[in-house]
């Protein structure tokens, strides 16, 4: 059984604000897992609970596709730098402010001459990891096809799609037309910057979950594989939230 915790993220308004979501995931006594949004768990079985902040995605709902690979991606909140004193010198912490001195040095003149350091710009979600930490997250693509759909991908080629043409009857009727008709196109895709990485794959994410929601019984099985791959991906990164998954009894 895999450990990794799904994400559902319900499809989000385009709106600029963040809305809070809650997310179950239920374990039966075979061990089957269901994950399903803003509803406990059925009686009887084990419940894991988890709130997140779903993001308004910068794409439109992205296309079903039939066999888009979608991989892994994980937490950690930016790093702060803090200013290291210089050797030899002291520190003093006022009302939570750092300032630093020579030795000899009154406390109140040190704290008097030192300008802030308390909060250092935020590294962003791709300054290199030390020893240990969370990688950045993986490169994404945010790609917009000629009939208006945005939507992300984790290639810059991502599967052709098929665009429904007009077909008409011999009497060159549309409602007497017999059969259906359609293009296949590639999308462009361009690269998400570096600092707006985070969000897109939270937007990634949603719609991932928005297909699995409307996948059939055939196509849901390889959707949620791809949700969770995508849900592994971005909590393994610095972009994911610490803590994890909060058991519940």
């Amino acid at each position: 059984m895999r450990t990794v915790w799904l994400l559902a993220l319900a499809a989000v308004s385009a709106g600029a604000h963040a809305q809070q979501m809650t997310i179950y995931r239920c374990t039966n006594d075979k061990g089957q897992v269901i994950v399903q949004n803003d509803q406990p768990c059925p009686k009887g079985m084990q419940e894991q609970k988890r709130v997140i902040d779903a993001p308004a995605p910068s794409a439109t709902a992205a296309p079903a596709r039939a066999a888009a690979g979608s991989a892994p991606a994980s937490a950690a909140g930016p790093a702060r730098a803090a200013a290291a004193p210089t050797a030899g010198a002291t520190s003093t912490v006022t009302g939570g402010a750092r300032a630093t001195g020579t030795p000899g040095t009154p406390p109140a003149a040190a704290a008097s001459g030192a300008a802030s350091t308390a909060a250092a710009p935020a590294a962003d979600a791709t300054a290199p990891a030390a020893a240990g930490a969370a990688p950045a997250p993986p490169p994404l693509f945010e790609c917009r096809g000629r009939d208006g759909v945005r939507y992300f991908a984790q290639t810059a080629e991502p599967a052709p799609r098929c665009l429904a043409m007009s077909t008409t009857g011999i009497d060159g009727r549309p409602e007497t037309a017999a059969g259906t008709a359609c293009e296949t196109v590639q999308d462009t895709c361009t690269p998400v910057a570096d600092t707006a990485l985070c969000e897109a794959w939270r937007g990634h994410m949603a719609d991932l979950e928005r297909q699995t929601r409307e996948a059939d019984a055939n196509r849901r099985p390889v959707a949620q594989d791809e949700l969770e791959a995508a849900v592994a991906r971005y909590e393994a990164s610095t972009c994911g939230t610490p803590g994890g998954v909060i058991p519940v009894r």
